[in-house]
């Protein structure tokens, strides 16, 4: 388990890769990523092409990101998502909520 932060060449967009289980053990490590962030970026992508598995506390942290960068669905868009992982999404209606491509 780990995860990964990239800035875009731009400046304003933060890149967050989630690599293994996205669950509770990320809950600190997810929110340095955010709450460290310059001022300047004002939207996230959630990159979870290596994420195997989600819980109901993952889904907590992205509603936390959410809030953080002022509730508009298109400031964190959710990507690369495995079927598995889509469907938790969608069950839970995030779908609703985040840019989910």
């Amino acid at each position: 388990m780990s995860m990964s932060g990239a800035v875009s060449s731009q400046g304003d967009t933060r890149t967050l890769t989630v690599q293994g289980r996205f669950d509770f053990k990320m809950h600190r490590m997810f929110r340095e990523m955010y709450e460290g962030a310059p001022p300047e970026i004002g939207r996230y992508v959630i990159d979870l092409n290596k994420t195997v598995y989600m819980d109901s506390s993952a889904l907590g942290m992205l509603l936390l990101l959410r809030e953080h960068v002022g509730g508009e669905p298109q400031r964190v868009r959710i990507v690369n998502c495995n079927a598995e992982i889509r469907k938790i999404l969608e069950v839970a209606r995030f779908d609703m909520l985040f840019e989910i491509a």
